[in-house]
């Protein structure tokens, strides 16, 4: 599962208690004994079109603003966004870190910055999946999608192209942790069992990549952990 909410993160079943603490990804508890999840988490998700909102146009709705988004087009325009705004976790843990636009130039315009939020969130999880891949030792693919992110049809899209991964949406994704809540209890009551776990969470749309988009987002996601890279000194000067 992927989670686009407020934060977001990748998990999946994992077999043996195990942490990578240079990414800061670990096996922890799951339901029922011997059973453990991937866990891992980054700082902003949906809160970074929340500020961007706030910021840059509070007049606009979030459909407004995806709207708007999906006028420019893929790589908006060479427009970059780091998501780092209150610092990261996963798959580098650094508390200092900041975010920002990156090369933005005079013809740069709203729909690019706002189509360069979400695709900045869609590649940090594509920096996030690859160190999740690399622990659990298997490709995710297809990626269960959840969190209220998730109910932005082009923000999928947006995935499913920068990750080239089938996103499936699951039905609902803004309460996708009450039904697991239910379900959990139907696991601890013994009137669901494990297998059947699968067939009760519908799925409402599938979002394949584009392979139109695949030059565009290998070329960004290139320079993507390098940005992190050649700033983590900045940050550590300027925020520490």
């Amino acid at each position: 599962h992927v989670s686009l909410g407020t934060t977001a993160w990748v998990s999946c079943p994992v077999p043996a208690k195990k942490t990578d603490v240079i990414r800061q990804l670990a096996a922890v508890p799951g339901l029922g004994d011997g059973q453990y999840l991937l866990a891992n988490n980054q700082d902003n998700a949906g809160r970074c079109l929340e500020w961007f909102r706030a910021g840059f146009a509070p007049e606009l709705s979030f459909g407004e603003h995806e709207a708007l988004a999906a006028t420019a087009p893929p790589g908006a325009n060479g427009v970059v966004f780091t998501p780092w705004l209150s610092g990261e976790r996963s798959p580098v843990d650094d508390r200092l870190a900041r975010g920002g636009f990156h090369n933005v130039s005079l013809s740069t315009d709203r729909a690019d910055l706002t189509r360069a939020v979400l695709e900045g969130v869609a590649l940090n999880l594509r920096w996030l999946l690859a160190a999740a891949e690399r622990f659990a030792g298997r490709r995710f693919d297809p990626l269960r999608m959840i969190g209220g992110g998730a109910q932005m049809e082009l923000w999928c899209q947006i995935l499913a192209d920068v990750c080239d991964r089938s996103i499936e949406r699951v039905s609902e994704p803004l309460i996708a942790g009450l039904r697991g809540a239910g379900l959990s209890v139907g696991l601890a009551l013994g009137h669901v069992t494990h297998a059947e776990v699968h067939g009760l969470v519908p799925v409402d749309r599938v979002f394949t990549p584009d392979p139109r988009h695949r030059a565009t987002y290998d070329r960004i996601f290139g320079e993507f952990p390098r940005l992190y890279a050649r700033n983590k000194g900045m940050f550590a000067r300027l925020n520490g």
